[in-house]
């Protein structure tokens, strides 16, 4: 999917902006401030239905404004048809999707429509944050490729839920804490299953991609489901019964999960530089459109924040030749136009755009 036409209204310092024609690559530049960051934010919000800078909406929306709206039309190569998507977040009304001028009320639907892989500040915490970002980033994939996860986990949420509400109670009538958790139990080996099956496919896509980007030995990648691999999940709970009443929440299961990612025995981000560790990141990214690709035959959209800081010129040169041999839509800031001088392989491909004061505008490329 492709977006052709995209229609900013009200976002942050963005008033209102008109895009159209966009490329498969195509890069946004302009001073700190000038509106890039939106523009980016626009079309996560198109894809996921929320900011990846704030869960607090009214925030997202232009001082002085009532509301913003997000806009676009999308190409779907597949079945050569183009789909209009729209996102608007109110300071008065609840917040609104449409699709095809139907209201859906799942941000699935849109996740599944705009597929996005984003890299920004925030990517770094793939390397430093806890577990469940790793985890986040490990679903976005399990949920494109198998069509059942996305059931199972919420199944699984669900039953964790209810459990742990038993267990922070005084008292809890006899038997309904066993059937809960033989239910979580049951949605968590569903939920596991995906999560191994996709792991270890996408170890074998990251291999090559680490080798030829990456130029660091001793990257690994595993995935630890959750509890003990000598106890199956119903006898690590039970095991665990009273530690887990006493606490008040559930010790064991999926959301426990982590993908660990260490350099030579180490966790990658005690070892790395910066720059290694955002080269790493851009690398598990470009490894999870490789696979979505793969196993879906679609293309996901990249949204790339400030890509020339913390990589030196050569590491930039190869990460935009990968993106444009990827073939999927990119969407990439940075502050000054030099920053990408002799790094696309097909310079005649890309489009350019200065953003300034909320304004944006197609620049040539001389």
């Amino acid at each position: 999917m492709n977006i052709e036409r995209l229609e900013i209204n009200h976002v942050r310092n963005i008033a209102s902006v008109r895009l159209s024609g966009l490329s498969i690559v195509n890069v946004f530049f302009g001073d700190n401030g000038s509106g890039k960051t939106s523009l980016l934010e626009s079309i996560y919000m198109l894809g996921l239905g929320r900011s990846f800078r704030t869960r607090l909406f009214n925030s997202v929306i232009q001082k002085d404004s009532e509301k913003s709206i997000v806009f676009c039309s999308a190409h779907d190569p597949s079945s050569n048809t183009r789909i209009p998507i729209g996102v608007r977040r109110s300071h008065s009304e609840a917040p609104g999707i449409r699709v095809k001028g139907e209201h859906v009320t799942s941000a699935a639907t849109l996740a599944k429509l705009l597929p996005l892989q984003l890299i920004n500040s925030d990517a770094f915490l793939l390397l430093e944050g806890s577990p469940s970002v790793r985890r986040q980033f490990l679903d976005w994939g399990v949920f494109h490729v198998e069509h059942k996860f996305h059931g199972a986990w919420l199944n699984a949420k669900r039953c964790l839920k209810h459990r742990n509400t038993l267990l922070r109670r005084a008292k809890m009538v006899s038997g309904e804490l066993s059937l809960w958790t033989k239910a979580y139990v049951d949605a968590s080996v569903e939920v596991d299953a995906f999560r191994r099956q996709y792991v270890s496919d996408y170890i074998e896509i990251f291999k090559p991609i680490a080798e030829e980007l990456l130029k660091i030995n001793g990257v690994k990648i595993s995935y630890l489901r959750g509890w003990p691999l000598d106890r199956g999940l119903n006898e690590a709970l039970t095991d665990c019964a009273d530690r887990d009443i006493h606490q008040g929440f559930t010790s064991f299961g999926p959301h426990r999960a982590e993908l660990k990612i260490t350099k030579d025995g180490r966790l990658a981000s005690e070892f790395l530089s910066r720059g290694q560790e955002k080269l790493l990141i851009c690398v598990l990214k470009l490894a999870q459109a490789t696979a979505f690709e793969q196993f879906t035959g679609k293309k996901c959209i990249f949204l790339i924040d400030d890509l020339p800081s913390e990589l030196d010129s050569g590491h930039r040169r190869l990460l935009c030749n990968y993106l444009e041999e990827l073939g999927c839509q990119v969407f990439v800031t940075c502050t000054d136009k030099s920053d990408f001088d002799g790094k696309w392989k097909y310079p005649k491909r890309i489009k350019w755009f200065h953003v300034e004061h909320g304004q944006i505008t197609q620049a040539s490329i001389a």
